[in-house]
């Protein structure tokens, strides 16, 4: 029979004391609460990096524990759709800082912070520089999880533009939280040809710009959502999970100083 995930906010305090020197890694999801176009619910990028580490904690059990999810980010790029909800940056760190700083004084070590939000990836490496200099930590580090399966998503989708509740992020939602995807609504990105075309000129150059999204494409979706499914998310899913559980795994074989 599988192991069940190590979830936080199931556990008493006696029972999360007595989990402790079983526990090598924390994971924290986070993500955001905006606009995923026609195709997936809100809730999306948070709860699929809640599912993901869910899944790592199920594979490594007992030695990851899996916080719930920080469903708030930085989104100011989805503000023009309705529903989207941001934090400012100073305040996204600031939450991060005091989860690591909690948990690590009841005696946790290492901390890793799962992201499903590419917007907040840029504060997230700020994150980690902040809080370990802050917080006394064994180790601190972030990933956002599609990045562990950049090799299969170029092999399947080439030189399409996809990124943001296209075909990859849909069929991870297929695969993980088929509930959040809108099967009927499904829809490929009603691009803006100008400013798609001046987004990828920038970043082959290696220039930073913030394009609000509505910029870019006018239905929210940045990809084909009618080109996912849950065959596609799977094989996402075990990329992903395999991959983060083998980094974890060579964390925690540090020697003890």
């Amino acid at each position: 029979m599988a192991e069940q995930p190590l979830l936080l906010a199931d556990l008493s305090w006696p029972e999360v004391k007595a989990i402790l020197p079983q526990v090598g890694m924390v994971l924290i999801p986070v993500g955001s609460l905006e606009q995923h176009g026609p195709n997936i619910a809100e809730q999306s990028d948070h709860r699929l990096a809640f599912e993901v580490s869910k899944r790592v904690s199920a594979r490594l059990y007992p030695k990851v524990l899996v916080t719930p999810p920080i469903p708030f980010g930085v989104s100011h790029h989805h503000m023009r759709f309705p529903g989207t909800i941001t934090l400012e940056p100073e305040t996204f760190i600031a939450v991060l800082r005091d989860v690591v700083k909690s948990l690590a004084r009841h005696g946790f070590k290492k901390f890793l912070f799962v992201n499903g939000h590419g917007g907040n990836e840029a504060t997230l490496g700020v994150a980690v520089v902040k809080i370990q200099e802050e917080v006394p930590v064994e180790f601190l580090g972030s990933c956002s999880y599609w990045r562990l399966a950049d090799d299969l998503l170029r092999e399947r989708l080439g030189d399409r533009l996809y990124g943001h509740a296209c075909e990859f992020e849909t069929s991870v939602a297929m695969a993980l939280a088929p509930e959040i995807v809108k099967t009927g609504a499904l829809a490929r990105g009603e691009f803006r040809e100008r400013a798609v075309e001046l987004r990828e000129r920038a970043r082959r150059y290696g220039i930073t710009i913030a394009p609000y999204f509505d910029d870019l494409t006018a239905n929210g979706v940045f990809g084909d959502g009618t080109q996912a499914s849950a065959e596609f998310g799977q094989e996402i899913v075990e990329r992903v999970v395999g991959r983060l559980g083998e980094f974890i795994e060579y964390v925690l074989s540090w020697p003890k100083d």
